[in-house]
């Protein structure tokens, strides 16, 4: 019985190998009698092709990560659960080679992170894989995050959440920082409601996540694949000569820094933005950083986070997807930022 489900599996995966994703019926032979067997086929593919294997997903789910084919992590918002699996190597395999295919990615030696936006049981995710060649241990990886497509009112924020809005009003210049899945985007969604619709607003991202406040809106999506005027160095520079009321930016990572740094010291307001960092304070250093490693004029430290700190008027910190500090930024001096704690948990 095993020879005969081995048999499908190879035919699947030669496929796979040639482009093509073949369909149930045709992993199933017309001589195949042995209706157990036929079972096996048609839950073995809808193992591979929408991972039943997989229970029921919480309503809180955040992720799953695939550690290895026995090792795989359900992320909730206050916990996280080990979930058990009998998924082989290779059927584990044949699951991200499907996975690739369908989302017409190349994922391979040459190529071996992609990331990319997709669906899972109905709900929209971004995965991310890592090739085993990366690794000693030749171990493949998957991330599936789950996109929050709804809005959170920003009352949910309690009160700080409606202060910070109202800064946004002001068009006060606002930089929200936090680890990775701290709820930063998702906050920075919340506060883009209290926009106006008067105001042109441009949003710059590398992947879509921000959602437009209303129709006043020109989006910009990064794609570096495609060639270096499609970075956010490049929309970054040519959003200056549209004249924008607002500018988003999704993530500070790299290049875009500089010229960002340069729009806020001509006096452009209302820009929001969100940067990875362990509190408030550092978020502004790490601002700083960012301008040092990836600036082309080269600098003074002290003199770039003084720059930063004249023109950022707010920095929120996220974690656990709750605001958990404040700070009102006055500037700096060689080195020292000179702030006012509005909010610390």
């Amino acid at each position: 019985m095993i020879a005969e489900i081995q048999k499908p599996k190879e035919k699947f995966q030669i496929a796979l190998n040639k482009g093509k994703v073949l369909a149930s019926h045709e992993l199933i032979s017309e001589n195949f009698e042995d209706s157990q067997i036929k079972s096996l086929i048609l839950s073995w593919y809808r193992n591979i092709t929408k991972m039943d294997f997989l229970p029921n997903l919480p309503e809180d789910i955040e992720e799953i990560i695939f550690h290895s084919p026995t090792n795989i992590i359900f992320k909730q918002r206050q916990k996280q659960t080990e979930i058990d699996c009998d998924l082989t190597k290779e059927d584990f395999t044949i699951l991200l080679d499907h996975l690739a295919l369908k989302n017409n990615v190349n994922w391979n030696l040459k190529s071996p992170f992609v990331s990319f936006f997709s669906t899972f049981r109905e709900r929209k995710v971004r995965m991310t894989m890592i090739h085993g060649a990366t690794n000693q241990e030749l171990k493949a990886k998957i991330f599936i995050r789950f996109l929050n497509e709804n809005l959170i009112p920003i009352s949910s924020y309690g009160e700080t959440g409606i202060s910070v809005a109202e800064k946004v009003k002001e068009k006060k210049n606002i930089l929200v920082c936090g680890a990775t899945g701290s709820g930063k985007t998702t906050f920075m969604n919340s506060l883009m409601q209290s926009i106006p619709n008067s105001d042109h607003t441009i949003i710059l991202e590398d992947t879509k996540e921000l959602i437009s406040p209303h129709d006043n809106i020109t989006n910009f999506l990064s794609d570096p694949d495609q060639g270096e005027e499609y970075s956010l160095l490049s929309y970054l520079k040519f959003a200056m000569r549209m004249t924008p009321d607002r500018i988003i930016i999704g993530e500070l990572r790299a290049k875009e820094v500089e010229p960002l740094l340069s729009a806020l010291n001509s006096g452009h307001n209302g820009v929001i933005s969100s940067i990875h960092a362990n509190n408030a304070p550092a978020a502004l250093e790490k601002f700083a950083l960012l301008c040092q490693l990836y600036g082309k004029a080269d600098l003074n430290y002290n003199l770039v986070l003084k720059l930063i700190c004249q023109n950022i008027d707010y920095v929120v910190h996220l974690e656990n997807k709750n605001i958990s500090q404040v700070i009102q930024v006055f500037g700096s001096d060689e080195g020292q930022i000179f702030f006012e704690e509005l909010v610390s948990f």
